[in-house]
């Protein structure tokens, strides 16, 4: 996904770059900025863009972001998939996680190696 830019930011985003712009001194200098739902990026020259943040971050089988909420989520203790304990989302689809996201893997190769 890329970058939407935005004309309009929000007032804390713009607060950011007035408190913080003076580290922006060339053209390829940006600062991102973490907001409850996008990434904020803002470039040399006051440009302003944002992204979601479940585009921005990766998402691996033990953490990452949730698409729907946008929450940070990462696999508890029981979890045998990435599960958004917000929101109730579930990676993968229902048959092909068992394959893609392959926990109990981990479960038995822990399991084993606790026996020696």
């Amino acid at each position: 996904m890329s970058w939407e830019r935005l004309e309009d930011p929000p007032r804390w985003v713009r607060e950011v770059y007035e408190n913080d712009g003076w580290q922006l001194k060339f053209e390829d200098d940006y600062l991102t900025v973490n907001g409850d739902t996008w990434v904020y990026k803002i470039e040399f020259g006051e440009q302003y863009y944002r992204q979601l943040k479940s585009d921005y971050y990766d998402t691996t089988r033990n953490e990452g972001t949730c698409p729907n909420c946008q929450a940070y989520v990462r696999r508890l203790d029981g979890d045998r998939f990435l599960i958004c304990h917000r929101c109730g989302w579930t990676v993968g689809l229902p048959v092909l996680r068992w394959l893609r996201y392959p926990s109990w893997v981990d479960y038995y190769v822990e399991k084993l190696l606790n026996r020696w």
